[in-house]
């Protein structure tokens, strides 16, 4: 390092933070909160135009051109100030960075997109005022796990040796920045030497610039070449030099000193950091033994188990976890007294253990014979299971008799349901949730049961004759003039209903939201803002404007040979006749048309209703009230075998097993004491 002037005072030294936003508002404070040292933005010089290198690689995001290495297939190595602008708490989204592989930034060759940041904790220091190279923490260091693995690039490695004896070693710098001429943007490379080692940096003289920022300072040992350093800041002498390029001395975090840091990196990509210990896979998620295989010999899903370690998928250790990672799988009690390996789910869907969510960005992987077992309250774990044959009403002893896949305890017995939210209005019609309305989030869970068995305090999207059986004090009419009349409020727009179940139509509130692309309607009224409502009648969708496929979602594409390109289903809208399930683009074909399955957590599209059919929930048309033909159970015409509906439209067969367990009396206890409130 070259030696400063005695009059410290008067000749300057400038600290300089090598990316290519303005250096006043990067990395290491702004220009007047440096008495002594002022910090200003400054890249490689003098070097020569390098068009192979293609570890490495450049950043372009909001914080400016970067430049970055590639030290696995899956993990960039860059500066912290790169990626956390100054005085923030933590890294950018990780969509607000790209990494472009080629020997210039516009006109890369590839474009990477990442999947997470890993940096080290806190705000954005890299070092203090008055001695910016001794204060220097080495902290300066960041790390992208990109959402794609590199596979035709040969990555270059992090130095595993120390660093303390590399000063008057020979070292090569690359990267994207500004030249002495003024250049920026193309890959160039300089020969250097390390002139002084510190405990968290290295030092070369006149080497790099702006854009250069998270670029190797790369050594070479028998043959092997490998990151010591990632660019980090410059330092001036005098403050007439400041600005110009190159600094006096520029300064490398050393990577010997973030170990933990740059494994930890490695984990979260799935890679294996090197170790000279034998390796032996265990169960945390991570391919421990480094054979391309995660959790291998582990136990699966659904299988009795003992301890949480014993199961794939378990949770990682903790320093390789993040608060993004899934729920990882866990051997949890499903039974009293039987253990099994499991995750969370959604208590209100039975189906809900279709997939497993794997963290690392990972595939998800396809689970199956799961369902969603109940276990206290909206909270539920996924078992071993496949529907039973037994109708609701009917006797049980285990969720796997139920065709629902839901047993619940009444009284000294136990009989089929379908699980409900409060105050959703999702139940069939002619059926009400017993969970209460304004039940707060751990009580907010129930099961479908006979109106009859809620004279009073009946929720938003119930079924009712007069007002008196509203919590609202409101039983209004829907829209299809002579269908049922259901428990409603007055509103203004969307916004005065619950917007994750109702919306406003004619001054009262109606189950469901409008559609988005491809939800049933019946005009442009029950579609989103800017969506138009399309196809035949009764069959029609809701069709939002798009430019690619993705746009649309599952089982939509777009349609480009329309103008403008609109979104359009694969397969047939609900109402369309069929003669397959895989011709709807819901899934299921009843009885020669396409039906949207009941989601007991939320209300059907605007206009349909749920109702029971042969043993499923299906979302159609309205039913008159008026009339209800034997056999039949809602107005989908087709005749089927069903217990005959009683006044309310409810098996008889159901309330004559909740009459025997008193369950009547006590739900509606249970309900009345706040269904008199006003919604």
């Amino acid at each position: 390092m070259r030696a400063r002037s005695p009059l410290s005072r008067s000749l300057v030294a400038a600290l300089v933070a090598l990316s290519s936003i303005a250096a006043p508002t990067l990395g290491c404070g702004r220009l007047d909160d440096w008495p002594d040292e002022l910090a200003v933005e400054a890249p490689i010089v003098d070097g020569a135009r390098e068009t192979g290198e293609p570890a490495i690689v450049a950043l372009m995001g909001i914080t400016g051109l970067c430049t970055g290495t590639l030290i696995a297939p899956s993990v960039v190595l860059t500066a912290k100030h790169c990626v956390v602008p100054e005085r923030a708490s933590g890294p950018i989204a990780p969509g607000l960075v790209t990494v472009g592989i080629g020997d210039r930034v516009f006109g890369a060759s590839r474009s990477l997109r990442v999947r997470e940041i890993v940096t080290t904790p806190g705000p954005l220091r890299i070092s203090g005022s008055f001695d910016p190279v001794g204060t220097a923490t080495g902290t300066d260091v960041a790390l992208l796990v990109l959402r794609e693995r590199v596979e035709d690039v040969t990555p270059i490695p992090v130095r595993r040796a120390s660093a303390d004896g590399l000063a008057g070693a020979s070292a090569t710098a690359i990267g994207f920045g500004n030249t002495r001429t003024g250049t920026t943007g193309e890959k160039n490379r300089q020969d250097t030497t390390i002139t002084h080692v510190t405990p968290f940096l290295l030092e070369a003289i006149e080497t790099i610039c702006q854009g250069d920022s998270g670029g190797p300072l790369l050594v070479e040992e028998a043959g092997v070449r490998e990151v010591a350093g990632v660019a980090s800041f410059g330092v001036y002498s005098s403050v007439g030099d400041v600005g110009r390029c190159p600094s006096d001395a520029d300064y490398w975090n050393r990577v010997d000193a973030q170990f933990e840091l740059i494994d930890l990196a490695l984990l979260r990509a799935g890679e294996c950091p090197p170790s000279g210990e034998p390796r032996v896979e265990v169960c945390n998620s991570l391919d421990d033994d480094c054979d391309g295989e995660i959790d291998e010999g582990c136990l699966p899903i659904g299988a009795l188990c003992e301890r949480d370690d014993a199961c794939a998928f378990a949770p990682m250790p903790e320093a390789a976890r993040a608060s993004t990672d899934p729920a990882p799988v866990r051997c949890l009690e499903i039974e009293a007294g039987e253990r099994r390996c499991s995750i969370p789910c959604d208590a209100t869907r039975a189906s809900g253990c279709e997939n497993l969510r794997r963290p690392l960005g990972l595939e998800t992987l396809p689970l199956e014979g799961l369902y969603c077992h109940s276990s206290h309250g909206c909270e539920g774990v996924c078992a071993p299971g496949e529907p039973g044959s037994g109708d609701n009403g009917e006797a049980c002893e285990r969720d796997t008799e139920c065709a629902s896949l839901r047993c619940t305890a009444l009284g000294d017995r136990r009989i089929c349901t379908t699980p409900c939210l409060a105050d959703r209005g999702a139940c069939p019609l002619g059926e009400v949730c017993s969970a209460a309305t304004g039940s707060t989030e751990a009580d907010a869970c129930g099961f479908c049961v006979a109106a009859s068995s809620f004279p009073s305090g009946r929720a938003l999207g119930e079924i009712c004759a007069d007002d008196a059986e509203c919590a609202s004090g409101l039983c209004g009419p829907s829209r299809a003039e002579g269908s049922a009349r259901l428990c409603t409020k007055p509103c203004e727009n969307d916004g005065g209903c619950p917007v994750s179940a109702f919306h406003c139509e004619d001054g009262l509130c109606a189950p469901g939201t409008r559609g988005a692309a491809l939800a049933p309607c019946r005009d442009a009224s029950d579609c989103i803002r800017g969506a138009r409502c399309e196809g035949e009648p009764g069959a029609s969708y809701c069709s939002l404007p798009c430019s690619r496929d993705v746009d649309c979602g599952a089982g939509g594409r777009c349609d480009t040979d329309r103008t403008p390109a609109a979104c359009v289903p694969e397969g047939l809208p609900a109402g369309s006749a069929c003669e397959a399930d895989a011709e709807c683009h819901s899934g299921v074909c009843f009885d020669s048309l396409c039906y949207l399955p009941c989601d007991p957590r939320f209300p059907c599209p605007p206009g349909q209703f749920c109702d029971r059919v042969a043993g499923r929930l299906l979302c159609h048309a309205p039913w008159p009230v008026e009339y209800v033909p034997e056999g039949f159970v809602g107005s989908s015409c087709s005749c089927r075998v069903a217990s005959r509906p009683s006044a309310d439209g409810w098996p008889a067969a159901l309330l004559g097993a909740l009459g025997l367990l008193g369950a009547l009396g006590l739900l509606a206890r249970a309900r009345s004491r706040s269904g008199a409130r006003s919604a």
